[in-house]
């Protein structure tokens, strides 16, 4: 699930199916080590689902040395939407975890995502 998401390459079915079918958990967290750093990012589903639409670079993906994890946009704005909906819905936490620096909310505002935020504060 986790590569699906950061890959862009999934909808908001699928999202659901390997929630309810593969028992994906949409709530667990997943760590990003930087090959060259040995430094580890904690992150959440969603707070990796969401976009920079604006091409912002928000600091929150910056390792120490400066590099960027830097994720293609979803197909559309509707598109990230339903996913980060199914991720929600399937049991992902709004408030990330408690050892993430980067937290959903955190991600949605840094990146301008006006469509991340509404679903957040839903």
């Amino acid at each position: 699930l986790a590569a699906r998401l950061m890959s862009r390459s999934i909808s908001a079915s699928l999202v659901t199916r390997s929630i309810e079918d593969e028992f994906a958990d949409p709530s667990a967290p997943f760590a990003i080590v930087h090959p060259s750093l040995s430094k580890t990012i904690v992150v959440s589903l969603l707070s990796i689902a969401i976009d920079d639409p604006f091409a912002a670079r928000p600091d929150v993906w910056r390792f120490a040395n400066g590099k960027r994890l830097t994720l293609s946009p979803w197909p559309s704005r509707a598109a990230q939407s339903a996913v980060l909906e199914a991720l929600i819905k399937g049991g992902a936490g709004v408030d990330g975890h408690a050892q993430e620096d980067n937290r959903p909310m955190k991600v949605a505002v840094a990146s301008a995502n006006k469509e991340a935020t509404n679903m957040l504060l839903k």
